[in-house]
């Protein structure tokens, strides 16, 4: 860590996670608020994974793509090549040949090799949806005369895809990613305040004194002159607990619990929005 970067979690510690009881003489000094923490580097591994994690899912955008290789649609064979029409097939021709294709390899026919045959039937299959659909054969026309325009063609692609996606599991798999996000961001605040506070000098000293005053006078005992040392950090962790515990400290983050998840402040939301209401109208009265 760096000297400028100590300095300022140092100071950080000292003015908004040390509580007001210590600074009775500070005047008009500023505090700063959770917010200003650093970013963990937890945080930026969670969200550079997340992304990560997506990139399996866009298909026909990588390397292959960039190079300008036929990716898209029926992979690298042509749509119409596999259904053994011309490009100016009609929909008449296209569904014929795919009923052709469908007699000799649909899973339910016997083969010689089953293997081979799924495998034609399954191309014919995705060529039959691409060419039987007005917008994506159009799409796909345009993806052959001009494949080096890469930006065009995964546009429309993944544009005429999307509106076969069921908007509901997306929205749930955003809404679960954000809860998480914003847990795992919460928790971290509280916990770095925590670690913060408890690490400050006047935040020690006070500590000690409230714990030899807990544990009063040491019992007169052969060889024994007070507290031994262990007692006292114990009864001043259990002190520092107790004062983050009963709210004590003020400006201090909250620590998260189920009630601050995002999915159940997002379903609470209309009632809130109720209570702000009700409050506002008996506010103006």
């Amino acid at each position: 860590m760096s000297q400028s970067l100590h300095k300022r979690i140092s100071s950080i510690s000292n003015d908004w996670l040390v509580p007001k009881i210590f600074k009775e003489n500070s005047g008009t000094r500023r505090r700063h608020h959770p917010e200003h923490l650093p970013i963990n580097n937890t945080m930026r591994l969670i969200v550079v994974s997340f992304a990560l994690l997506l990139l399996p899912t866009v298909h026909g955008a990588g390397k292959r793509s960039q190079r300008g290789d036929r990716d898209l649609y029926c992979e690298r064979d042509n749509c119409y090549d596999l259904l053994n029409v011309d490009k100016t097939a009609t929909k008449s021709e296209i569904k014929r040949a795919f009923r052709q294709i469908s007699k000799i390899h649909h899973p339910d026919k016997k083969s010689k090799d089953p293997e081979e045959s799924s495998r034609i039937f399954t191309a014919a299959a995705n060529a039959y949806e691409v060419l039987t659909n007005d917008k994506t054969r159009e799409n796909y026309d345009y993806y052959v005369e001009h494949p080096n325009e890469h930006a065009t063609n995964q546009f429309a692609y993944y544009a005429q895809a999307a509106q076969k996606i069921s908007v509901v599991p997306v929205l749930t798999l955003l809404v679960g990613v954000l809860t998480v996000i914003k847990y795992l961001s919460q928790q971290f605040t509280y916990d770095s305040a925590v670690t913060n506070w408890k690490g400050n000098e006047n935040v020690k000293v006070r500590a000690r004194r409230e714990a030899l005053i807990a544990l009063g006078k040491p019992k007169k005992s052969k060889g024994r002159g007070g507290h031994q040392k262990e007692e006292i950090q114990i009864a001043g962790e259990k002190w520092m607990d107790d004062q983050i515990a009963n709210g004590k400290i003020q400006e201090f983050p909250t620590r998260p619990s189920w009630k601050s998840l995002f999915v159940v402040q997002l379903v609470k939301s209309p009632y809130t929005l109720y209570e702000k209401c009700v409050w506002y109208n008996g506010f103006r009265r």
